[in-house]
C-alpha cells in the first residue's frame, strides 16, 4: 500500500520553518503557527494509528518519493511495529511541547 501520509507526517514540521520568517515581535504568531502544525501532525498520527495493523509482518504505509530522479535516487518511508510506537508517542508529545513553550 503506497501512501504519502508518512511523508506528510515527517515533513509537517516544515511548518515550523515559517517561524523563522516572522519578526521576533510577533510572539503570538509563533504559537499559532506551531499549534497549527502540531494539530496537523496529531491528526495524521490518528489516521496512521487507526489504519495500522498489528498483525502484519511487513512495512505499512509505504511511501516512495523520487528525490533525484536524474540519477535514480528516491526516498522511501515505511512503518514497522517499533517506529509505529515512536510515531504515536511523538504525535502525543508535540502539543505539550508547544503549549509549554
Amino acid at each position: 500500500m503506497l501512501t504519502p501520509i508518512i511523508t506528510l507526517f515527517t515533513t509537517c514540521a516544515a511548518g515550523i520553518a515559517l517561524l523563522f520568517a516572522l519578526p521576533h515581535n510577533l510572539r503570538r504568531s509563533y504559537q499559532t503557527v506551531g499549534l497549527l502544525t502540531v494539530f496537523i501532525a496529531v491528526y495524521l498520527g490518528c489516521v496512521i494509528y487507526s489504519g495500522f495493523s498489528l498483525d502484519a509482518l511487513q512495512f505499512q504505509f509505504l511511501s516512495e518519493t523520487p528525490w533525484l530522479p536524474e540519477i535514480g535516487i528516491e526516498v522511501n518511508f515505511g512503518l514497522d511495529g517499533i517506529s509505529f510506537i515512536f510515531l504515536v508517542l511523538t504525535a502525543l508529545l508535540f502539543p505539550f511541547c508547544v503549549l509549554a513553550s
